[in-house]
């Protein structure tokens, strides 16, 4: 595992366009660019992680992706050498790119080119994303965020509320209530509740749907 340090976690802009740290928290960036006047990402407002690691998935919320916002990426080779990738080279789709190709690859910094805005429609937009998130999501809780990739033919909550899964539990890890393709953490959960609660709802939906389901989190 790479932790990226405070050299990784600047945020610099140029008019329109924002060049930020691998290592800084989407959170902070959202906060910067909203100050900022600069509107683009707000929908991704509550998605837990730092710039690289919404890179790797390609985040989304609310038909928002951070792909449609990226104009380069500066990446750092196994050999120690640096090289820059553009847009159309990242290969981005539902919740992957060409990073999840290459482990060997580390994120430097990224490039995004945002739109000039009133900052009170930026924030009213955030309030409004926060206010939709409370209603439908755990976010009292600690989790990773949702757990499943969608599957083409129902979205992973439904199906795991449809095998009964609501509020299963492996430990202090559980399925919430609120948002079924949620597993938030109780108190103490380990790594290893997380783990054996995703096997047992994959195995359930399987079991009930016929379909199997896809973790979005990386596991390492």
């Amino acid at each position: 595992m790479i932790k990226l340090g405070d050299f990784f976690r600047k945020i610099e802009n140029h008019k329109e366009e924002i060049k930020v740290g691998a290592g800084v928290d989407l959170s902070t960036l959202i906060n910067f660019t909203a100050q900022k006047g600069l509107s683009g990402l707000e929908s991704l407002s509550g998605i837990p992680g730092t710039v690289g690691g919404a890179m790797v998935r390609n985040a989304s919320a609310f038909g928002q992706s951070l792909s449609q916002r990226v104009l380069s990426v500066k990446v750092l080779n196994k050999d120690e050498t640096y090289f820059v990738l553009s847009d159309k080279d990242m290969n981005f789709g539902y919740r992957t790119s060409t990073f999840l190709a290459h482990k060997d690859w580390v994120i430097i910094e990224v490039n995004l080119a945002l739109s000039s805005g009133k900052k009170e429609d930026i924030f009213s937009r955030l309030r409004e994303i926060r206010k939709r998130k409370i209603l439908t999501q755990p976010i009292s809780f600690p989790s990773a965020g949702c757990v499943f990739k969608n599957p083409s033919s129902y979205p992973a909550g439904y199906l795991i509320q449809q095998a009964g899964c609501l509020g299963l539990r492996m430990g202090d890890a559980q399925v919430s209530h609120q948002h079924a393709n949620f597993i938030i953490n109780k108190g103490k959960a380990t790594a290893q509740d997380v783990l054996r609660l995703i096997e047992e709802v994959k195995k359930r939906v399987r079991d009930r749907s016929g379909i199997s389901l896809e973790p979005e989190l990386e596991i390492i």
